[in-house]
Parts: structure tokens; sequence; C-alpha cells
């Protein structure tokens, strides 16, 4: 999900920032109501997830940040360590 929307974001001429905010928005989006529905609909054994998905959650966060400075500049061609231009 986090890379369709950044790519799309990249397409649809939005900057770097931008882009990588509507892409995290996406991806973290109503996951404590999933599994909240999740638990209801099933069974309480499937609360075990609450557990677990959180441990899942944050490295794959991480490897997404990761992934959006990497491609920030071949993407977008701007650098992080710039100062922003003041208008």
């Amino acid at each position: 999900m986090f890379v369709v929307v950044y790519l799309t974001g990249w397409k649809a001429g939005l900057d770097y920032k931008d882009a990588v905010a509507v892409g995290f928005n996406s991806t973290g989006r109503d996951f404590e109501i999933a599994i909240a529905i999740a638990i209801t609909a099933f069974s309480p054994a499937v609360a075990l997830a609450t557990v677990i998905g959180p441990l899942i959650e944050v490295p794959v966060m991480l490897v997404l940040v990761w992934f959006a400075k990497k491609t920030e500049y071949r993407l977008f061609g701007s650098s992080g360590n710039r100062k922003e231009e003041l208008i």
C-alpha cells in the first residue's frame, strides 16, 4: 500500500514530504480497528494478533522509512540535507 501511494504521489507531482506523508497515512490507517473487528468477528484466540501485530508493524514501518529515504533523491531530485528556502 505504501509503495503504491508513494509512487502515485510522485507521478501526481507532489513533493517528497507530501508524498511520504500521504503514503504513511494510507499505510497505518485503521490498523487498530481492523484488529478489533477481527477479534469480534472470529474468536478471542485472534486476540493474539493484538500482541503480534505491533511487533510486526514497527519493523515494517522502519523498512518503509528506509525505502523512502533511499528513493528521495532518485524520484524527487531533492536532498534531505538541504535547508528549506524562505519565501
